[in-house]
Formats: structure tokens, C-alpha cells, sequence
């Protein structure tokens, strides 16, 4: 496969699945004119034959393709529709247009369920940890029999953050409904977590006749549907799939027929979307990503569903609580600054976007080669400290990288109603500059008093520090720190005059190797309400510094998301206007040229940049 490979397609088997008339659906369907399909067998058994001449039917019209939920609805008796022996016969003929098997939702069913769905995860478990084994366990023994088949892909489809876990299970190609959830933070995760894992293609699942909106016939949900499809082309998505919507529409009470123009401007999008990239192939396999959030070690957000986590409804520290709440911060980041936000600083405001327009999100555990991606890495939600975690970030920032993380991420209790039990015992001078000796309670505001160590990042200092106290929010745990080496950024403070030099540090940096790491002192997640505003500014900051580093620069409103795909010798900037009701203006700086473009509602656009 080239590096720009990118197919799209359909989903067969959503409201009806007849083996002998399937050829015949493909057509009638017009596949043919498309490059990838999914087939979603049931529990009707299906004979070899049929499974051999839809092979035959992908591979004359080059139709890449998968097969959905041949395990969790398979033929009564059976584990899987298939045997080695009929998988085998299937590469075969049909080659590399055999991606193989999909394995439907199972993060949504163990993690995410609301308590009246029923769950999948038992009451009671003890810690994150445990749930999170149990979870990896349930999926795993199915990745074993797709491995025992000879699947060439392993693929889940997950509508949740839970996608990250797949990998662990032993998936092979990540495949996101992104519609249900939050689509931007879910594709970035999506795209992270595949490059963390050395899994370089992945994709995008759209299941129209379910999300996206509950009005059938609103022009918004049909704007959002067109929007995720450019979103998915924009992000990287090397499949898009509709899964449902341009066959027929059977959901929320209302029944539409395959002739309704609903059906058929959703087969229209389908099309547009083949046809985008025949005609516009992209010049890299990943666009270029400099920042990344971190998704911590037994983390359990969803980005969708889920009032308690992992499902532990019956006691109230599962709820969803101050660690899932961090992740607000990637819809604050979609925004650019308010007018009156001092904190903003230069001669245009670059904050609704990091450097080259996207950020990854990627696993704590990723390891230190795949880090040195990344220009900026930031912790967000819930974290269990390693030691082998420890090490990877301590060479990443060493080998030049600036992290940003909290006290509450150096918690090594995999409890949701444990003590604070930071790494070493707090014993983190040699990487931190300074060791967590405890906790306090705190309700002050802060005084930064010094600049960062890492260039470009603009702090709101005050050179005399005679000014009011900024972003106090009430009563918060502080972690107390004795310092060794490192800068104080930053102290808590209630005071109109000029701090003395007593104060507790808030924020501190320290230079170790050819990177920095910064440090906010504050034992709560970052969700925590009184925590949050310093948190925000400082994470708002280096989001912005990186783009304002750029080699290319771009200036516009808050509704407008773009990416760089880097050829040899010039790169590809996409851009996107999310709005569907009004243009959006580009300034595009990029090389030492300067190029403006009015963008309409809702439209995808491509510019090309020349390096110097």
C-alpha cells in the first residue's frame, strides 16, 4: 500500500442480509464505483461459496473489504462464520482487498453503558486496574480466534476512548465510529494511538442513521454528517465507512425508503467522498502532529457515554468526576481567546490551534522514540504512575521534548478512592527539580514571576509582581514541594503587593537534559474547579507557542480546523470552514509568503506551500 492509500465505502447487512442476492446488492448499490465495503454477516449461516464469490466480485472491481460481527452474532453453535481453511481460500483469490474482520463496540459495552443497557463489566471490581485487565481479557480471547483464522487486519469498531485498549488486546487497525462521541478528540486519539503502537493505517466509521442528530429531516445533522466526512479527510483517515443512512433509514420512529432524498444526498456524500480522494490524494501517510495529549495509564474516559466508570455504578468514587472533567480542555483549545483575555499574547491570535493545525492524543505508555515526535506533551485525566512511564517521559524531555504535567499525574494508586501516592515516595528532584513531600489545602490565587525556560512560552508575569492575584477558584489540594534545582514559575498567592518569597510554588520548570519539564503543584486533576483556570492558561499557552513557531502560520476564526501533509518538497494544507451558515477568512503564512482565501460555508480547500 502507497503511503497516501485512502479508501471509502459502504456497509452491507444493516437492515437486511440474504447471502445468494448479496453480488446483486453490491450492484445495485453501485460498490463498484467505490474502493472499500463492509459486510455484516448475522447469524444466518453462510455457505463457503458465497463468502468465495464475493471475494471474486471485491477483487474485479478493486473493492477493499471486511467482514462485521462474525463472532459476537454468529451461527448458532459456531464461534466464527469462518474456518481457517475458508479464510485461507478467501486471501486467495481476493489478495490484498481482504482487510479482514471487525469486532463491534466492545469498549461501548464494557465501559460505557449507562445502567440501564446492562453491563458487561461486573460490579464491584476493586481498582482501574483490574478493570481495565478484565476488559483487555474479554476482548482479547476474541482477537485469538480471528489470530487463529489467519485474519490478515484485526479490527475494532469503537465508538469510545476505549479504542486505545485494543491495541493491547492484540487489534491490529483501529476503526472509530466517530459520530456517536466527540469526533475531534476521538480521531485524534484514534490517529495517536495508531502511530503509538506502530499501526500506520487506520479509520472512520459514520453511522448516519443513528447520530449525528435525533431529527432525521434537520439541515444541521445532515451538515454534520458532510462536515465529519471532510473532518475524517482532513485528520487522515485512511478508510471512511457510511455505515447506515443511504440504504434506508429505520430509527427514532421514522421509516425512510432507499428512493427519499435523505438516502440519496448521503449516497451523494458517499460519492463526494470517494471522488476526494481519487482527485486529491494526500502527500503523506499521517498529517504533521507537534503536540500531544496524553491518555494516562488506566485512564477510563470515553469521550461519549459513561456516568461511572467502567461501569461500577453502586459506588460514587467511579463517577465520573474531576479526572474525566480535564478532558474540557480540548473544547476550550477549539476556541480561540476571548478579546479581554490578558493571558493571549503577540501580533495576531494564533490560540485556536497548535502548530500544523492538529494535535494526537497517545497513550502514557508510548514509548520514547515515538515521543520525539512530539514538540510539546501534556498530561490531561487520570494517570497511574510507573516507573516505566517515568523513564520514557525523563528520555523524551532529556532528548529535548517540554512536558507538562501535574502532581496528580505522578499518583501511582490504581484506586479510585486511594491516597495520594505520588512515584519514589516523591522522591523526584533528579527529573522535576523538586520532591513532593505532601499535601495542603490551598484557596489563593497566582503570581507567575518568571518567564518559561522553554522558548517561546509567554507566562503573565509581572515584573514587579505588584498586581492582583489571577486565576483563584476556590479551595483545591496543593502539593507541597521541597525545590532542588528547579525554577519557580509561579506562586500561590492573595496578595496585592509584591510577594515575598515565602510563598508555596504553584508552577515550577526545570531544565533536564536539552528539554524542560513544567510542573504544576496541584494534587487534584486538572478538572477540579479551582484548579482549572491555571491549569487552562498554562496549557492554552504552549498550544499557541507551538504554532507560533511554525514555519506556517494560520490566522482565522475559531470555526475553521486545518492540517499540513508534507511532500518532498512542498506541503499540502488543508482547510476546513465548520460553519456551515457562513464564510471564513485565511490568512495563510507560510515560507515568507503571505496568501489570503475566502472559505465557504462548510467547504474543504487545499492550498500548496513551497519550502524555502
Amino acid at each position: 500500500m502507497s503511503e497516501s492509500f485512502a479508501v471509502s465505502g459502504i456497509h452491507v447487512g444493516e437492515h437486511s442480509f440474504v447471502p445468494e442476492k448479496l453480488t446483486e446488492e453490491f450492484e445495485a448499490r453501485g460498490v463498484g464505483a467505490l474502493s472499500f465495503l463492509t459486510i455484516r454477516t448475522r447469524e444466518t449461516q453462510v455457505e463457503p461459496v458465497y463468502f468465495y464469490e464475493w471475494a471474486r466480485w471485491c477483487a474485479a472491481h478493486r473493492v477493499y473489504f471486511m467482514f462485521l460481527y462474525t463472532m459476537q452474532h454468529a451461527p448458532t453453535g459456531k464461534e466464527s462464520q469462518f474456518t481457517p481453511e475458508v479464510v485461507a481460500k478467501i486471501r486467495e483469490i481476493a489478495g490484498p482487498y481482504f482487510l479482514g474482520d471487525q469486532i463491534g463496540e466492545t469498549g461501548t459495552e464494557y465501559g460505557a453503558r449507562p445502567r440501564g443497557y446492562g453491563a458487561k463489566m461486573p460490579e464491584g471490581m476493586e481498582d482501574m486496574q483490574s478493570c481495565r485487565d478484565f476488559y483487555v481479557q474479554a476482548l482479547g480471547r476474541l482477537v485469538e480466534t480471528d489470530r487463529k483464522l489467519g485474519m490478515p487486519y484485526i479490527a475494532p469498531v469503537e465508538a469510545t476512548a476505549l479504542i486505545r485498549y485494543t491495541f493491547d488486546a492484540g487489534c491490529t487497525l483501529a476503526l472509530l465510529e466517530m459520530m456517536p462521541g466527540d469526533p475531534e478528540f476521538l480521531v485524534s486519539l484514534t490517529r495517536g494511538c495508531s502511530y503509538a503502537y506502530g499501526r500506520p493505517l487506520w479509520g472512520t466509521y459514520i453511522a448516519q442513521e443513528w447520530y449525528g442528530g435525533l431529527r432525521h429531516d434537520d439541515f444541521l445533522k445532515r451538515q454534520r454528517m458532510k462536515t465529519a466526512y471532510r473532518y475524517a479527510y482532513l485528520a487522515g483517515s485512511h478508510i471512511v465507512c457510511l455505515e447506515s443512512g443511504d440504504e434506508k433509514i429505520e430509527s427514532f420512529g421514522s421509516v425512510y425508503e432507499n428512493d427519499h432524498p435523505l438516502c440519496r444526498e448521503y449516497r451523494d456524500e458517499v460519492a463526494a467522498c470517494e471522488a476526494r480522494f481519487r482527485e486529491h490524494p494526500r502527500l503523506a501517510e499521517s498529517p504533521e502532529t507537534r503536540v500531544a495529549f496524553v491518555y494516562g495509564n488506566l485512564e477510563a474516559y470515553t469521550g461519549w457515554q459513561g456516568t461511572s466508570v467502567w461501569e461500577q455504578y453502586d459506588r460514587d468514587e467511579w463517577s465520573a468526576g474531576p479526572a474525566e472533567w480535564s478532558w474540557r480542555i480540548l473544547e476550550d483549545l477549539r476556541h480561540g481567546r476571548s478579546w479581554q483575555e490578558v493571558e493571549n499574547y503577540g501580533e495576531s491570535d494564533l490560540s485556536p490551534a497548535p502548530a500544523y493545525g492538529l494535535y494526537d492524543v497517545i497513550p502514557a505508555d508510548t514509548p520514547r522514540e515515538k515521543l520525539a515526535r512530539y514538540e510539546k506533551v501534556i498530561f490531561v485525566g487520570w494517570n497511574t504512575m510507573t516507573p516505566e512511564i517515568w523513564d520514557n517521559l525523563r528520555g523524551y524531555v532529556s532528548d529535548g521534548g517540554h512536558l507538562f504535567l501535574t502532581a496528580a499525574h505522578l499518583n501511582t494508586n490504581t484506586r479510585r478512592d486511594g491516597r495520594y501516592l505520588p512515584i519514589f515516595d516523591g522522591k523526584t528532584a533528579e527529573f522535576l527539580g523538586c520532591d513532593v513531600t505532601g499535601t495542603v489545602r490551598v484557596n489563593a490565587g497566582v503570581k507567575f514571576l518568571a518567564e518559561s525556560l522553554c522558548e517561546g512560552v509567554r507566562y503573565p508575569v509581572i515584573p514587579n509582581g505588584t498586581c492582583d492575584p489571577i486565576m483563584a477558584g476556590g479551595v483545591f489540594r496543593a502539593a507541597e514541594l521541597a525545590l532542588s534545582g528547579a525554577q519557580t514559575a509561579a506562586v500561590w498567592h492573595d496578595d496585592f503587593r509584591c510577594p515575598t518569597g515565602g510563598e508555596r510554588p504553584a508552577v515550577t520548570e526545570h531544565a533536564y537534559g536539552r528539554g524542560v519539564v513544567t510542573f504544576q503543584a496541584t494534587a487534584d486533576y486538572p478538572g477540579a474547579a479551582a484548579v482549572y483556570p491555571l491549569y487552562r492558561t498554562i496549557v492554552r499557552e504552549l498550544v499557541t507557542a507551538s504554532h507560533r513557531r511554525c514555519p506556517i502560520r494560520v490566522t482565522a476564526g475559531d470555526k475553521l480546523r486545518f492540517a499540513v501533509y508534507r511532500g518532498e518538497r512542498e506541503d499540502q494544507i488543508c482547510l476546513l470552514n465548520t460553519d456551515f451558515s457562513n464564510p471564513i477568512t485565511v490568512k495563510l503564512e507560510a515560507y515568507g509568503k503571505t496568501a489570503v482565501r475566502t472559505l465557504a460555508p462548510a467547504e474543504l480547500a487545499w492550498e500548496t506551500a513551497v519550502r524555502q
